[in-house]
């Protein structure tokens, strides 16, 4: 025989030695019944999560709604969202000059950077120019010493030739 058919034979008789065994006695009934009760200490007790999570909800509430307690002489006033007109007034203006302020300076502080670097650009500019005289100068002082050199070298000559002509007509 082959495996499979073997296999097929041994799962056949453990199928049959199977006896069904017999159910224990026991108590339906008290299985839906809820256990034995036991005594929770007050901060364990389910209604204090729900307290808490109904204060937090109502701090958010009055926080969203922007709620104003303010006390006077005649006595306690809840005000929710904004305040009173002249309030949101003087609230605006407030803001309208923090923010020129702010502007004003930030604007100098562009200026400041802006003068800054005029400035060095221009501090460049000048060193460039500066630099190109000297070098301009350089040259000019090198040309007159050349100029001036060989004026010397020929007033040498012509002076050499004059003293030797006097010497030449002296000896005739």
């Amino acid at each position: 025989m082959t495996k499979p058919h073997e296999f097929e034979n041994w799962l056949t008789a453990a199928a049959a030695e199977v006896k069904p065994a017999p159910v224990p006695d026991w108590n339906r009934a008290a299985t839906f019944e809820p256990s034995v009760r036991h005594h929770q200490p007050w901060w364990q007790r389910p209604w204090l999560p729900m307290t808490s999570l109904l204060a937090s909800a109502c701090a958010i509430f009055l926080v969203v709604a922007q709620m104003q307690i303010t006390s006077t002489a005649q006595g306690w006033t809840i005000q929710f969202g904004q305040s009173s007109a002249a309030q949101l007034d003087a609230l605006v203006a407030a803001e309208v000059s923090a923010i020129k302020q702010e502007l004003r300076t930030e604007m100098m502080m562009v200026n400041e950077k802006y003068v800054e670097s005029m400035l060095a650009l221009n501090r460049a500019e000048r060193a460039a120019e500066l630099e190109e005289l000297v070098q301009y100068i350089s040259l000019l002082r090198e040309d007159d010493q050349i100029y001036f050199a060989s004026q010397l070298q020929q007033y040498a000559e012509d002076w050499i030739y004059h003293v030797e002509l006097l010497n030449q007509l002296e000896q005739e």
